[in-house]
């Protein structure tokens, strides 16, 4: 059964490797919204579309679990964690799973402080 996850993980591995992982970030008066964009958006939807086909409740399942999208407004904010070195920004919500915010070098420095200026939270 361990060789068996095993081998899924690495498949899940080398698609990711060979498609890539493309997401955007949004920041504006609101909140912060994330959109998964390029080929990571399209190979999603057709894993959605083959669980959809597949007829297996299971499989279905967790196709549709995959989101390709996610927003917190500022006013939801109850928590900020701060990692300098991977450049993440975690915002917790009162409920709900976190929102993580990914940031290249050239704009942590801007997207922190937003965070900071908009939620009172220290970041």
């Amino acid at each position: 059964m361990a060789g068996i996850l095993l081998g899924l993980l690495l498949i899940v591995w080398l698609i990711f490797e060979l498609i890539g992982y493309e997401q955007h970030f949004r920041l504006d008066f609101s909140g912060v919204q994330s959109q998964v964009s390029g080929r990571t958006n399209t190979f999603l939807k057709i894993v959605r579309a083959g669980s959809l086909l597949g007829g297996r409740p299971s499989v279905m399942g967790s196709g549709l679990a995959m989101r390709t999208s996610d927003a917190i407004r500022w006013s939801q904010v109850r928590k900020v964690e701060v990692d300098e070195r991977q450049r993440q920004i975690l915002l917790y919500r009162g409920d709900g799973p976190p929102f993580l915010l990914l940031c290249p070098a050239e704009h942590f420095a801007t997207a922190r402080e937003i965070v900071r200026l908009r939620t009172g939270f220290a970041a």
